[in-house]
């Protein structure tokens, strides 16, 4: 009987024999593996397809992940921003199943780098940023199952217009998506709901469709934008099938001129400002005007209080800030006269027309805005406040001698001409939440040959700075400084040289 030893040994020869069987199996078969594999060469299956484009996303969605912080909590906005930036540089995307795993891979890695769930979104094609515009139509309902649809997509704007719905349109529009969204109390016809869409909207290719459109689905959206990528200036304005969407391409035009004047009110959570706001507005102003406020996600409910006021709305779904919201409320504005208001201001007796005579009886003066008790620079009185009454007993009667031009205008209160806005543009963003956007415009209009001046005979209430007092100090005169600090390196001097 044999030991320990031989027992191992015995093992040990057993393992080499089947290795020898298994070894002349492998070299029996060599030949089919080298066959399969010359095979898989020429003509790869779909699986390794799927696989090499999915990782090829998934890699360049993780690294790119780690940029997200500049764009706060709006994630889908930075995976759509993202990825159009990454895949514009990567010419093998341009052929669309590519595209289409590549894509579903970035979303996984963006994902998983975010630690968070991979949701069902469908990026669309990397050339041409997009934009869906929902038009709910008057006295109808809004399809939860089509905003989630259009939800699935990571478009660069989401905007839902609702215009003299009875409903609860608007308010479903908010809880489902982060969403912009325009309210109108007066209905408005099909095309002017698209032109509204039209201006507000900033991307390349728009997709229209009805708020009670059932049968949108985000795979086929994505086929429809690729028919517009492919083809190009020559596509025409309007593609259309036989149920909406509808696709367009980006044609932006100025809203038609009115003689009236657009007043832009941008808000956060200062209902109570706002009602005084719009309540001396309508008590004081004689002329003809159209009222926007600008809602920068507030939970107050300013937007049950426009609703119930039919005031003209655009609820924005986050706090974008002051030079954004004033943005917006330009766009969707139809005046020939555009009016920037605080929400914690108070206007007095004749206040809009002696602002209006200021702007239109001196050569060449493109921007004016008044006197008030709070303020920085050449606006602000120098006499103690006492109240509202007195002072507008005293400051405003009609008296051009107390017209004076400056360099800078505050925009508490600023009117300008349309045509100062088709020229120099809309505020510049890089200010946002606020300080300096205005110094930033008004030295913009003076290099275009404007003038600017202040309106001696219209004292306007200023409670001031309102939404910055309930932030800390520290934090305030930081902003103020970064602030600054852009202006400087944009312009190459000092904003308050003009003060």
């Amino acid at each position: 009987m044999g030991g320990w030893g031989d027992r191992v040994k015995d093992r040990g020869k057993k393992r080499i024999r089947r290795m020898g069987v298994q070894g002349r199996q492998l070299r029996v078969r060599k030949p089919a593996l080298r066959k399969r594999r010359r095979a898989m060469r020429r003509m790869p299956s779909r699986t390794s397809f799927q696989r090499y484009w999915r990782r090829f996303g998934y890699l360049a969605g993780y690294r790119d992940a780690r940029l997200v912080r500049t764009y706060r909590n709006d994630y889908k906005r930075a995976l759509s921003e993202l990825w159009a930036k990454w895949a514009k540089d990567q010419p093998s995307l341009t052929h669309a199943a590519k595209c289409e795993e590549a894509a579903k891979g970035y979303i996984s890695g963006f994902c998983k780098a975010m630690h968070a769930r991979t949701p069902d979104w469908v990026l669309p094609p990397p050339k041409l940023s997009s934009a869906a515009i929902v038009t709910v139509p008057s006295g109808e309902r809004l399809s939860v199952k089509a905003l989630e649809q259009l939800n699935q997509l990571p478009l660069s704007e989401l905007i839902v217009i609702v215009h003299g719905s009875q409903d609860r349109a608007l308010e479903r529009a908010r809880k489902t998506t982060d969403a912009l969204v325009i309210y109108s109390p007066d209905p408005v016809g099909e095309e002017e709901g698209r032109d509204i869409g039209v201006r507000m909207a900033q991307s390349d290719v728009l997709l229209f469709t009805n708020g009670n459109d059932e049968s949108v689905s985000a795979e086929r959206l994505v086929p429809f934008i690729q028919g517009m990528e492919a083809g190009g200036p020559d596509i025409p304005r309007v593609i259309s099938r036989r149920d909406p969407p509808h696709l367009v391409s980006q044609d932006v035009s100025l809203p038609p001129r009115t003689q009236l004047t657009s007043i832009i009110i941008p808000t956060y959570n200062g209902l109570p400002l706002l009602k005084d706001c719009v309540a001396s507005i309508r008590r004081h102003t004689d002329v003809p005007y159209e009222l926007i406020v600008v809602d920068n996600g507030s939970s107050d409910g300013t937007v049950a209080y426009c609703l119930q006021e039919k005031i003209k709305l655009i609820a924005a779904p986050v706090n974008l800030g002051f030079p954004a919201a004033c943005n917006l409320g330009l766009r969707l504005a139809t005046g020939s006269e555009l009016l920037l208001l605080n929400n914690d201001t108070i206007v007095t007796r004749r206040w809009l027309t002696n602002l209006q005579r200021c702007l239109h009886e001196q050569p060449n003066v493109g921007m004016v805005g008044p006197v008030t008790n709070y303020a920085s620079g050449r606006q602000r009185l120098r006499e103690r406040f006492t109240t509202i009454d007195r002072m507008t007993a005293k400051y405003n009667e009609a008296n051009p001698k107390r017209w004076l031009e400056t360099k800078r205008l505050i925009g508490m209160c600023l009117l300008f001409k349309r045509e100062l806005l088709e020229k120099i543009g809309y505020l510049d963003e890089r200010f946002s939440p606020g300080h300096f956007e205005d110094d930033d415009y008004c030295y913009r209009a003076r290099l275009h040959g404007y003038r600017l001046s202040i309106a001696g005979d219209c004292f306007i209430y200023h409670k001031g700075s309102v939404s910055f007092r309930k932030k800390p100090r520290p934090l305030v005169r930081k902003a103020i400084w970064r602030n600054r600090q852009k202006f400087i390196r944009k312009w190459g001097v000092d904003p308050r040289k003009f003060m």
